[in-house]
């Protein structure tokens, strides 16, 4: 599957009303990098593609 780019998913490297990459399903923290965005991602970025994860609190 082919990653969007960071101007289609709206990305930005700040948080959006407290909503931010690290607590998002799609972050890979190790690398600070996104299974559906391309490019490296701030930990308190955040896109319209953000999903909550609920094994973080």
């Amino acid at each position: 599957m082919a990653k969007g780019t960071k101007e289609k998913t709206m990305y930005q490297d700040s948080p959006k009303d407290g909503k931010k990459c690290i607590d998002c399903l799609h972050f890979l923290p190790e690398t600070n990098e996104c299974k559906i965005v391309e490019g490296s991602i701030s930990p308190d970025g955040w896109c319209v593609l953000y999903f909550k994860d609920a094994r973080k609190k």
